[in-house]
């Protein structure tokens, strides 16, 4: 349903405390890539674990729109791969300049 409201003049999605969870990551990352003008992603306590932040990183690689996603108030863990899938991810992306990881 995401993909199906996103239009192309949209480039600001928040979507914070809908509890989306590592499935939900996987529809708004398919969003990313088919929409390249959200320039600001909001995921604040949706639920988000090492799967989902690994789903978002992979679009986050090839993104040249994005530049602030916020993810504070999840469950990505240190020691999941979600955090190491995020980095990595930055390696490849020169576009995001503001990611919030609090909490």
């Amino acid at each position: 349903k995401i993909e199906e409201c996103v239009t192309g003049g949209l480039d600001h999605l928040a979507l914070s405390d809908s509890f989306i969870g590592d499935e939900g990551c996987a529809i708004v990352a398919e969003t990313l890539r088919n929409n390249p003008r959200i320039r600001s992603l909001d995921l604040r306590g949706c639920n988000v674990r090492a799967q989902g932040a690994a789903v978002l990183a992979k679009a986050l690689e090839h993104n040249a729109s994005l530049t602030q996603l916020g993810l504070e108030w999840n469950n990505i863990g240190v020691n999941d791969g979600g955090i190491d899938a995020i980095c990595q991810a930055l390696e490849n992306n020169t576009t995001l300049t503001e990611l919030d990881l609090r909490n």
